[in-house]
């Protein structure tokens, strides 16, 4: 269990629907890539990384984060309360999953209103750790400069060790 935060600062890109970068400088330097098909979690300094193949599993992954079955299937696995506070929905997800809850004890997004964008999230490991993130300075669609699509694109650099990780047992 951490004793004490931890702050990082970095910059997530995010592109509908499935393409995001997030990029951490601090304290130690991370870049994560999800482009639909692959996920990746590079760690330059200790010059490994993980890749977790979701292209037979982009359906599931869709359907959390699709407008359609979004909440119908949120709802199926995880206890929800929404309540409105400072200009924000406040979405808290507890996990019904045993699976799910051997990593997860608690999950709360933060919302703008009116166009549901994240603004903060806070993510309660099953072992009591706290992961909190707030994001600013966000802009929606960026057009100037637009967004290069070769950021959703990784290739682990040589002499990079890289660990396979099967979702299989991490989906719901």
């Amino acid at each position: 269990m951490m004793e004490k935060p931890v702050e990082t600062g970095g910059q997530i890109i995010f592109a509908m629907p499935e393409f995001v970068r997030v990029e951490y400088q601090r304290p130690e330097e991370v870049v994560m890539v999800a482009n639909g098909m692959d996920v990746w979690t590079y760690y330059p300094v200790a010059q490994r990384a993980e890749h977790s193949r979701i292209g037979r599993y982009q359906n599931v992954v869709a359907s959390f984060v699709g407008k359609e079955n979004a909440g119908r299937r949120l709802r199926r696995h995880y206890k929800i309360a929404v309540e409105q506070v400072e200009g924000a929905f406040k979405l808290v997800l507890v996990p019904e999953s045993r699976r799910t809850a051997k990593y997860l004890k608690e999950l709360t997004l933060h919302l703008r209103t009116p166009d549901f964008v994240p603004v903060r999230v806070r993510y309660v490991e099953a072992s009591g750790d706290v992961i909190e993130i707030a994001l600013s300075n966000i802009e929606i669609n960026p057009v100037n400069p637009p967004i290069d699509n070769r950021k959703f694109v990784f290739q682990p650099p040589a002499g990079t060790s890289v660990t396979e990780i099967d979702l299989k047992d991490q989906l719901l």
